[in-house]
C-alpha cells in the first residue's frame, strides 16, 4: 500500500539525515491520517529551509511507470539563490543515481496545496507507479527503499550546502 511505501522510506530517509547531523521534522512517524491543511500549516509555523514529501503515483495505463519529482515554481518562494525548481532538479538528480528507475523528470504543478502553499522550496517526489507491475515490485523491496531513501538524503544535502553558501545573501 501506498501509506506503507511511503512511510518506509520517509522513515530510512530521516535515519539517513539525522546520521548526517541534520536535523529533520516528520509530519507523521505512523501510520496516522494528517489533514493537509494543518500538515501545511505545521510545516509553515515549523520554518525549515526545504520540504520533501514522498508518495506513490497510480494510473490506469499498468504500462505506465518511473519517478517523477513535482514542485511549484516563483519567484518570491526560495532560499538564498535556490528557487523550488532548483531544489527539484538538485533531489531528483540524486534520486535518480541511486534508484536507477525510470526518470520521468521534474514538472512544474500549481495545483497541489503543500507545492503552493508551503513558504520554502519544495517537492513531492512521486517514486514510482504503484499500477505498474514493474514499479510495484521496486516498491516492494526494501532494498530499493533503502537506497531511495540515501539518494534523496544526498539531494538534501547537496541542496542545504548550495544553501549555506549563499546564506546571508538574501
Amino acid at each position: 500500500m501506498e501509506k506503507d511505501v511511503n512511510l518506509d522510506i520517509a522513515l530510512k530517509l530521516n535515519e539517513a539525515l539525522k546520521k548526517a547531523g541534520i536535523e529533520t521534522y516528520m509530519t507523521r512517524t505512523t501510520d496516522e491520517y494528517n489533514d493537509l491543511k494543518e500538515v501545511i500549516q505545521t510545516i509553515n509555523r515549523m520554518n525549515p529551509d526545504i520540504v520533501v514529501s514522498i508518495h506513490c503515483d497510480w494510473f490506469e495505463d499498468s504500462s505506465t511507470n518511473g519517478t517523477t519529482t513535482l514542485y511549484y515554481s516563483t519567484k518570491t518562494k526560495k532560499q538564498g539563490n535556490m528557487t523550488d525548481m532548483e531544489f527539484a532538479q538538485i533531489i531528483h538528480g540524486e534520486l535518480m543515481k541511486a534508484i536507477g528507475s525510470n526518470d520521468r523528470g521534474i514538472i512544474q504543478r500549481t495545483n497541489l496545496g503543500l507545492l503552493k502553499q508551503t513558504k520554502m522550496p519544495s517537492v513531492i517526489i512521486e517514486m514510482g507507479f504503484l499500477s505498474s507491475p514493474k514499479d510495484a515490485a521496486l516498491l516492494s523491496s526494501d532494498e530499493f527503499r533503502q537506497k531511495a531513501a540515501e539518494g534523496i538524503a544526498e539531494g538534501v544535502k547537496k541542496a542545504l550546502a548550495k544553501l549555506k553558501v549563499n546564506k546571508g545573501q538574501y
